[in-house]
């Protein structure tokens, strides 16, 4: 059984949206109304209590009353009404919604059979439900459900999506979330990085966007993205940055490694369909050329020849050659450093073999922007 929970502030939208889809069925629950707007009045039953117990100890009321899960089924199964109801009652006992307003709805708008649940997290004796562990503890029990119902196992969540923080993490954000909850803080605290990450990377995947529509968004959200590729370009790996951390995607779970964004997530890797030779040839020209440069001016030299390249600039066009015996060489590069980027003035016949061994020159260039004395060039004459 597959279990989805959010937590909200507002009852009508949720109600709205559960109850408007298409052939959706109100199944049970513990109350009166059969819309909308009559179960969002019906609500204020239990926010009302909550607001006099809270005023009565001077603590702060909680805002966050909307409890929203959804549980489905793989396709292969459905259920009847009577199970669902059930399975329902069952859930919310152990997720300690024990003295709270709800309601089930089935919906059957997918090939999943699933149902909605919209209860109050504020009990009719006006406490609260801790939901600080419930993305943990709705496995756990949904696991349980599975076994008591004969239900197809679905592996946790977090094994093929979320991993979870350090245990001193989340004891530490528990424990902060308490003393706001009960007015001993005055402002929420910040859920561990690795949590807040994955949120920004769920919302950034929704609509099954192609790996660079996927950076951008998370580039616009403070995320860093970094991707490792083959020989031949393509996307083998990712990681992220998120306040100053990196993580691989796989320690955010399985779900966020580059395969895993595939599967789980829909994400196209377009940089994975082989590019025209072309735009290959773009990308390595300008990883190529600014290093070639650089070294003719750290050598103060407008041409070079050495035992694997020769280069030289024709006026301001930068030419790379492999080394030959004969007098015929093979150009592997004519560029020109036009409105600030290098362009190939002619198609370049690079392989990832030469990108490779240009950045590796990258530090010796540096060192000899440092010291240009003969035994630094010495060195770099024979590395070339």
């Amino acid at each position: 059984m597959i279990l989805k929970q959010v937590t909200g502030y507002d009852f009508y939208p949720c109600l709205n949206y559960v109850l408007s889809k298409q052939d959706a069925v109100l199944l049970g629950g513990n109350m009166e109304g059969d819309t909308a707007s009559e179960l969002t009045q019906e609500f204020q039953l239990s926010v009302q209590q909550h607001y006099r117990l809270k005023a009565k100890t001077g603590t702060r009321p909680t805002t966050k009353a909307v409890y929203h899960a959804t549980l489905s089924v793989p396709i292969s199964q459905r259920l009847s009404d009577d199970t669902w109801q059930s399975i329902t009652e069952d859930y919310l006992q152990q997720m300690e919604f024990d003295d709270n307003q709800y309601i089930l709805v089935r919906h059957q708008d997918t090939q999943h059979d699933h149902v909605h649940i919209v209860a109050s997290v504020l009990k009719l004796d006006g406490s609260t439900v801790n939901t600080s562990w419930n993305y943990y503890k709705g496995q756990a029990v949904v696991r349980q459900l599975e076994l008591a119902y004969n239900l197809e196992s679905v592996a946790n969540s977090w094994e093929i999506d979320k991993a979870a923080p350090s245990t001193g993490q989340m004891q530490r954000f528990k424990n902060e979330q308490h003393l706001y909850e009960n007015g001993f803080r005055d402002t929420p605290p910040a859920e561990p990085a690795m949590l807040q990450l994955q949120k920004l990377i769920d919302g950034a995947v929704k609509d099954c966007p192609s790996l660079p529509q996927l950076i951008d968004k998370l580039e616009k959200s403070s995320v860093t993205v970094r991707t490792r590729s083959d020989k031949d370009n393509n996307p083998t790996g990712i990681s992220f940055c998120f306040e100053g951390v990196w993580f691989a995607g796989r320690q955010l779970g399985r779900a966020y490694s580059l395969p895993g964004l595939q599967k789980y997530r829909g994400v196209v890797l377009e940089d994975s369909i082989a590019k025209p030779e072309a735009e290959v040839q773009l990308l390595r020209t300008q990883k190529v050329a600014p290093i070639v440069a650089a070294y003719l001016k750290s050598i103060n030299r407008a041409e070079y020849q050495g035992n694997n390249y020769a280069a030289r600039w024709e006026s301001n066009q930068l030419v790379l050659e492999r080394s030959s015996q004969d007098e015929h060489r093979a150009r592997l590069m004519k560029a020109a450093y036009i409105e600030g980027e290098w362009q190939p003035v002619e198609q370049s016949q690079l392989s990832n073999e030469d990108v490779s061994h240009f950045e590796k020159l990258i530090p010796i260039i540096q060192h000899l922007k440092k010291e240009l004395s003969g035994e630094a060039e010495n060195e770099m004459l024979d590395r070339t």
